[in-house]
């Protein structure tokens, strides 16, 4: 199964990343990043900190929301994900990757049209 995992990475979504990319029977093809656990800023550094752990690089990290359509404010829970959202643990001050911009996913998803699947495991809290 070829996926584009949505995720606010948080502790939560750290588990989806790294289960997808674990799972012999998926292929994960982005991550698409939005606010949520913490800022969007943060989840992308997050998200493409992760796959640079996991030794896939490769795998695009595209910017997603940035805040609600609401207009609502913002509000995280750095006591649950930490300041940064991955509790104790923080992507070095010096780490960097290539980022996409949402664009990317039409792409990808034209480019597998008929078997990618869309997995959204981001929670909003309301």
């Amino acid at each position: 199964m070829k996926i584009i995992l949505f995720a606010d990475p948080g502790i939560d979504d750290s588990l989806a990343i790294m289960y997808s990319i674990l799972h012999p029977e998926i292929e994960l093809l982005a991550v698409v990043t939005s606010y949520g656990n913490v800022s969007v800023s943060d989840s992308t550094k997050n998200a493409a900190y992760l796959l640079h752990l996991a030794n896939h690089p490769e795998i695009p990290v595209i910017v997603g929301a940035s805040h609600p359509f609401t207009e609502e404010p913002q509000v995280f829970y750095p006591g649950i994900h930490g300041e940064d959202g991955l509790g104790p643990y923080t992507p070095p001050d010096d780490f960097s990757a290539s980022i996409y911009p949402f664009e990317k996913v039409f792409e990808i998803i034209e480019q597998h049209i008929d078997e990618v699947v869309i997995v959204d495991v981001e929670g909003r809290h309301h």
